[in-house]
């Protein structure tokens, strides 16, 4: 089975490519919370000439990449075949566990307001409304348009 990108996740010709051993841990965020925690650090720092500072940006949980993986084929109904590649870290620079401090921005009052799952699902039902969004995505990977 040879995969057909370079993504950590992919489409193959049989089924789907996992650069890993699909135990690594992420915490995703949703691009809503995302965008709200930005603007609330812009706000923090808004009219401080030369003020700048890091945020980290993460929910409180992480989620195993194969379980992740599951809950995108359960919510679309399908199961491929899947293929393992790259060992514990995957990809070079990857890391097998991805878990914020998100404490500073906090502080500023920003929280996230989606779980993962419940990102996961929203994401995926937004790709069902955009068809066009999905379809380049497939396309990149390699896959039919």
């Amino acid at each position: 089975m040879s995969t057909t990108s370079s993504a950590s996740c992919g489409t193959t010709r049989r089924g789907f490519a996992v650069l890993g051993d699909g135990r690594q841990e992420k915490s995703y965020l949703y691009v809503k919370d995302c965008t709200a925690a930005i603007t609330t650090a812009v706000a923090a720092h808004e009219g401080k000439h030369g003020d700048y500072a890091v945020y980290n940006l993460g929910t409180d949980e992480t989620v195993v990449l194969n379980d992740s993986i599951r809950a995108i084929c359960e919510r679309l109904g399908v199961s491929p075949e899947m293929a393992y590649s790259g060992g514990r870290r995957g990809w070079i620079g990857d890391s097998p566990l991805i878990h914020l401090d998100c404490n500073k921005i906090r502080g500023l009052g920003w929280a996230p307001t989606r779980t993962i799952k419940e990102s996961i699902v929203l994401t995926l039902d937004w790709f069902e409304s955009n068809s066009y969004a999905w379809e380049a995505q497939v396309a990149a990977l390699g896959g039919p348009a």
